[in-house]
């Protein structure tokens, strides 16, 4: 019982100490309230000065297709699967950084910078950019000169791509003139020596036909004689014709070869229409704000009048414990 009325009473005394300590607390920054006020004041219109004079930055945004051609003659123009991009969003992006960042890092009184460069999760066509300048016509004119500076890298490849179909083209129409206008005539030519041979060697053969059926019965010797010259007149003949033979296959196989290169010829020629070539461009418009993304006026004068606030209240009890330390060292030496 006795153990319950200290325990009691030692709390009513710590609620009396809180009380007391909570009324000087008031009490002392109603005494202070000016200061505490003044120091507000002061630090939240010097914050609001230098936000209002400090210079706006504006941010656009774009999204990057890195530009493509295509492979091999397409017939749906819709098929992806062929087209082959003229960089990869890791180099290109490397690239970018190095021209448009790191070299430009250091640079003072900049009014326009790319700001970031980042590849969309999992892309492998695009790339995302943001510059930032004091106005958002700054800000755009630096995504164009950095479009304009991988368009002109990328052009020189679509150019040297198109020169190469070019020869490409060139050297295909060289060898069909080459088949047509000598290969091709030359074997019209062999074909035509070798039937008038064979018709040559084929009157021989008839000519010795008659003179067999003549002296076959007169002399024996000379028949068999004759018997001899048909044969190898005969072998002349089957060797002609299958040479005559060949010839034909060939002349078939060099018109097959003409069709064939011609085919090519079209199919390159279609790789070599505009729509087959995709120079790097921006997908859709350059996002901006109308309002600078920084610096963020409201959120800074809020946070300078906090701070300001804290800072005064703290000035405020520092000079009271200078106050309260001064009169109890004149106490003590009294």
């Amino acid at each position: 019982m006795e153990y319950q009325l200290k325990q009691d009473l030692t709390s009513q005394i710590c609620y009396d100490e809180d009380e007391i300590d909570l009324k000087e607390l008031l009490t002392t920054l109603l005494r202070y309230k000016k200061i505490i006020l003044l120091t507000t004041f002061l630090i939240t219109f010097a914050t609001f000065v230098y936000v209002s004079f400090k210079t706006p930055i504006y941010e656009a945004k774009a999204l990057i297709e890195i530009g493509s051609y295509k492979l091999g003659d397409i017939k749906n123009q819709n098929n992806t699967s062929d087209k082959i991009l003229l960089d990869t969003p890791t180099n290109l992006k490397t690239k970018l950084d190095i021209v448009f960042i790191e070299s430009k890092k250091n640079l003072k009184d900049k009014k326009q910078w790319i700001e970031s460069i980042s590849i969309p999760n999992k892309s492998t066509t695009f790339l995302n950019v943001k510059a930032q300048a004091i106005t958002n016509d700054l800000a755009k004119k630096e995504l164009f000169n950095l479009l304009h500076y991988i368009q002109n890298e990328h052009q020189k490849l679509l150019d040297d791509i198109k020169q190469k179909r070019l020869k490409k083209i060139a050297i295909m129409q060289k060898k069909i003139s080459t088949l047509q206008n000598i290969d091709l005539p030359i074997n019209i030519k062999n074909q035509k020596k070798m039937l008038h041979d064979i018709k040559f060697y084929k009157n021989n053969l008839h000519q010795l036909i008659k003179e067999f059926n003549k002296t076959k019965n007169k002399n024996s010797t000379f028949a068999l004689l004759i018997l001899t010259q048909q044969k190898n007149i005969q072998d002349l003949i089957y060797n002609l014709q299958n040479q005559l033979d060949n010839l034909i296959k060939q002349e078939n196989d060099i018109k097959i070869k003409i069709d064939d290169i011609n085919q090519q010829i079209m199919d390159t020629q279609n790789l070599l229409k505009p729509y087959n070539y995709k120079n790097t461009d921006f997908i859709g418009n350059i996002i901006t704000q109308d309002s600078p993304i920084k610096p963020k006026k409201k959120l800074i004068v809020i946070v300078a009048f906090i701070t300001g606030l804290i800072l005064s209240i703290f000035l405020v009890f520092f000079i009271e414990f200078i106050k309260n330390f001064k009169n109890e060292e004149e106490q003590s030496k009294i």
